[in-house]
């Protein structure tokens, strides 16, 4: 889809650090959800020839948009992440802004949770409004595997790096935890 193409380029063009630190996040020692790719630039190739179509989804909230492309078979990918309310109370997750979002994620070590990688054969982008012109579109993020709900927790310097207990995070008002190898 030529439009998903345009809209890549806008964002590698206009958000050039944001649009970097979200290749390296989806790398396959990324954090969260990620693919057997090892280098940003061969990951932006794949999604810029990948056949995209449109697709709702009950978390994708407008003015965002999704679409959807199956992955060739010899791409892996895998859902990293984990609901907080099904950890221990006590599990220890680190709040993280690695993306520059201005909204804190959780973090959990993945042996701590004894939780597994599922893997997926289709790849989720979600595209909206550039934060400061409106008038050009651009990736807000993309992913392997169901869109889920976005961090509305603001980053903070007293939150960034902050190691937690799942039930604070709770508090917090975070839902999901992004599996990591280490943080």
């Amino acid at each position: 889809m030529a439009q998903i193409r345009d809209i890549i380029q806008n964002t590698r063009r206009s958000l050039t650090s944001y649009w970097k630190k979200t290749l390296e996040q989806r790398l396959v020692n990324g954090a969260g959800s990620r693919f057997n790719i090892a280098s940003a630039e061969e990951l932006e190739r794949l999604l810029l020839e990948l056949d995209w179509l449109e697709y709702n989804h009950p978390s994708i909230k407008a003015p965002a948009r999704g679409y959807k492309a199956s992955l060739p078979p010899s791409v892996k990918a895998w859902l990293g992440v984990v609901r907080l309310d099904s950890l221990d109370s006590e599990t220890r997750v680190k709040l993280d802004d690695r993306k520059g979002t201005s909204k804190v994620s959780a973090l959990v070590e993945q042996s701590s949770v004894n939780a597994e990688l599922l893997e997926v054969d289709y790849v989720v982008l979600l595209v909206g409004p550039h934060p400061e012109d409106p008038g050009l579109e651009v990736v807000w993020t993309f992913h392997p595997g169901p869109p889920i709900r976005p961090s509305e927790v603001p980053a903070s310097s007293e939150l960034v790096n902050k190691v937690i207990t799942a039930r604070e995070a709770l508090e917090l008002g975070l839902e999901w935890a992004k599996l990591v190898d280490k943080f």
